[in-house]
């Protein structure tokens, strides 16, 4: 017999006692928390740029190539958008980053699947039976 799922979406399924991420897995039971951890987007090169476009427009007869250059470093700056990963630590220390993304409410939704699924085994390991309210139904 196959087990629940409590969420799958891409690369990522959560089971009540595993946590599936493309091809490796990790049991819940050994998992003591998962969170959510931004990986800000390296903006520094951009600035640069836009530094260098600013003092090219300041030479003579290289107005119009500096402000392009200016124009084209500030649409990138604002497009540039951090990452998320999920990361989940062991109750012995150990911390794992998982999976990354550009989609923050993706990490989040792996992450409160991963902490009910924490849950549930917490649950099951001390009455040997899920629990009464036991739910799988999570509406994406």
């Amino acid at each position: 017999m196959e087990e629940r799922s409590l969420y799958k979406r891409g690369k990522v399924l959560v089971t009540p006692s595993k946590l599936t991420v493309a091809n490796k897995s990790y049991i819940i039971k050994n998992i003591a928390s998962a969170s959510v951890e931004t990986i800000p987007a390296n903006k520094i090169p951009l600035a640069i740029i836009l530094v260098a476009g600013i003092l090219i427009m300041l030479v003579k007869d290289m107005l119009l190539i500096g402000a392009v250059i200016v124009v084209i470093a500030i649409v990138f700056y604002v497009l540039m958008k951090d990452e998320y990963t999920v990361r989940i630590s062991a109750a012995t220390g150990e911390v794992a980053d998982i999976f990354t993304t550009k989609d923050r409410g993706y990490a989040e939704e792996v992450v409160t699947a991963v902490s009910e699924a924490i849950s549930l085994s917490a649950y099951s390991y001390y009455t040997n039976q899920p629990p009464a309210n036991f739910s799988t139904d999570y509406k994406l």
